[in-house]
């Protein structure tokens, strides 16, 4: 007998997968079996994930805006990559800086269930993302002048 053929049915390989024909039309919405220690490829993701992540890339688009707002009054970009891409093509520069944080929202949400080193789960990256964006928007709101602050954050 092969040692494949003892297997019992209910036991299945777990794909690792995060993307894959049923993650566009959904299929499975929880784990097959409560007592599975490893996380489940689940292929529906709850609606709170698409909040969060459409709120990061408002945020991303607000970062983009201040960023070019304060630019223009004489700041500085800190992050080199960005300062290159600015010097060289601002639109290069907004397309680049949402290929990257949709790039990196997409592998987030893909993988949200997986541990990142040993306690971390990939959810909480992505909620801390929020909060740092957040965090970046009102910083920069402090630091853009009173005159264009009105076209940023129209009250």
């Amino acid at each position: 007998m092969q040692q494949g053929a003892c297997r019992r049915k209910t036991e299945r390989r777990q794909s690792n997968q995060p993307f894959h024909y049923y993650s566009l039309i959904g299929r499975r919405r929880h784990a097959r079996r409560q007592q599975e220690n490893r996380p489940a490829a689940i292929d529906h993701h709850p609606p709170v994930y698409l909040a969060v992540t459409f709120a990061i890339l408002v945020l991303c688009f607000a970062d983009t805006f201040n960023t070019l707002q304060l630019l223009q009054v004489g700041a500085k970009e800190l992050n080199p990559l960005m300062d290159t891409l600015i010097r060289a093509d601002i639109q290069l520069f907004v397309i680049a800086k949402f290929a990257l944080t949709g790039l990196g929202l997409l592998i987030l949400v893909g993988y949200r269930n997986h541990t990142f080193i040993r306690f971390l789960k990939t959810h909480h990256i992505l909620y801390s993302v929020f909060a740092l964006y957040a965090a970046l928007i009102l910083y920069q709101s402090v630091l853009i002048p009173e005159h264009v602050l009105g076209l940023v954050f129209p009250l």
